[in-house]
């Protein structure tokens, strides 16, 4: 355990401040770890900024469902167990069955198990943003997430977050997204079945409004992080 041989480092100096990104990954903290709560600060991690995109898709599968104007759901690390990649895909292969139009694409999935289902190993920066500015929906049934970032750019794009009700999503995105269970597909496929034509533009408009309320705390948190920094120094 990386925190154990700190931990009396960080309990009897008095200058020593704990900083993380959500009051779950702080409670956490306190749980596991038994930290003083005046120990642990929480500030929000900075926007992430990508550099040298690029209005041209690398992906050609993801060029054609974007020139083509497709409806895609999108999820994102979709090879690794924490993000439950495998209820998810189960519950997209039924939903698939319902609505004929939709795709799906699961980044980083190691199989495409049905027609519609794209599952390429990776995206560059670019596509990747390109990826959430043109999809339906971002599908996010992660097991655990100290912050959420994907959540957050979806909502950058003014996009409806489809999301896991547990860890700190609930904290930081609120009301905005549909929640689900991750623990079980049915109630994945249960949220897809919620968003629908009639409440997709009061969704999107949720999105885009939560994304303005995360970055404005993002920039407070950023200033405040940079003085505790610096007044340590002075």
């Amino acid at each position: 355990d990386l925190l154990l041989p700190t931990l009396g480092l960080i309990q009897n100096n008095p200058n020593t401040q704990l900083i993380t990104v959500s009051n779950y990954t702080r409670n956490s903290l306190l749980y596991h770890y038994g930290i003083s709560p005046n120990k642990v600060k929480v500030l929000y991690s900075p926007e992430r900024v990508y550099y040298n995109l690029s209005e041209k898709v690398e992906n050609a599968d993801l060029a054609d469902l974007i020139s083509k104007k497709k409806k895609y759901y999108l999820m994102l690390s979709a090879n690794r167990n924490s993000k439950n990649p495998y209820k998810a895909v189960r519950a997209f292969k039924r939903y698939s069955e319902i609505d004929k139009e939709a795709y799906f694409i699961l980044v980083g999935y190691p199989c495409k198990l049905f027609e519609k289902m794209l599952n390429p190993s990776s995206l560059s920066d670019s596509d990747l943003a390109l990826a959430i500015q043109h999809c339906y929906a971002l599908v996010y049934p992660t097991f655990f997430e100290g912050f959420g970032y994907p959540a957050i750019e979806a909502m950058h794009y003014a996009k409806p977050v489809l999301a896991s009700n547990v860890t700190s999503l609930p904290e930081v995105f609120e009301d905005v997204p549909i929640y689900f269970s991750p623990l079980y597909e049915t109630e994945i496929f249960n949220a897809l079945i919620k968003l629908t034509d009639e409440n997709y533009i009061g969704l999107c408009q949720k999105s885009a409004a939560q994304y303005e309320k995360v970055k404005k705390r993002q920039e407070q948190d950023l200033e405040q992080l940079i003085n505790m920094i610096l007044s340590k120094h002075q």
